[in-house]
């Protein structure tokens, strides 16, 4: 004797599911609390992890480096000063040196006038460790003229990720460097 399922029985499933998930990332959210970052404006606190009662997952062996993270800028194509059409990438190459045993998320990111430009974009970050040489893009992709007149280079520690979203990463330390980037029709 055959049994057949009812057609609704695989929607419930995944409504299940769904359901589920949603639940997980609200419980995760609520355990986790609500932070400064979470408005998308960056708050830039001290580093922790730099006195002897450190577990090794924030310090570093250089004291000239407590952070344990070292990122220069080493090229940038095409270089500065340039003009660039909206949605015109600046190519940005840097070496790398991450000796946080969890890692650190590096991101950098086109400043105009001390701030984000509105419609602008960037590389993600994955978890660097080691050392390495990594290149990423920038761009401004529309408005009036835009001057790009710093690179921000902002690290992170690797964060929490749930079910693929980085749900939180707390800043290390930022720098800027001075850059001559003109974004126009």
């Amino acid at each position: 004797m055959k049994t057949k399922k009812k057609p609704q029985e695989g929607k419930y499933a995944i409504v299940k599911m769904l359901r589920l998930g949603t639940a997980i990332v609200l419980i995760a959210l609520a355990w986790m609390g609500c932070s400064k970052g979470d408005d998308g404006i960056v708050s830039i606190t001290e580093p922790q992890g730099t006195d002897e009662t450190d577990n090794g997952n924030n310090s570093s062996t250089d004291p000239e480096d407590p952070l344990g993270v070292i990122v220069t800028i080493t090229d940038l194509d095409p270089p500065s000063p340039a003009s660039l059409k909206f949605g015109d990438s600046i190519a940005v190459t840097y070496d790398y040196e991450v000796e946080r045993p969890a890692g650190a998320r590096i991101w950098i990111q086109p400043y105009s006038d001390g701030a984000l430009p509105q419609s602008n974009s960037y590389s993600p970050s994955p978890v660097f460790k080691q050392k390495g040489t990594e290149t990423v893009y920038v761009s401004v992709t529309e408005g009036d003229t835009v001057l790009v007149d710093q690179l921000k280079t902002q690290i992170n520690t690797p964060g929490l990720i749930l079910l693929g979203v980085l749900l939180s990463s707390d800043p290390l330390s930022e720098s800027y460097e001075a850059v001559d980037y003109q974004f126009t029709n």
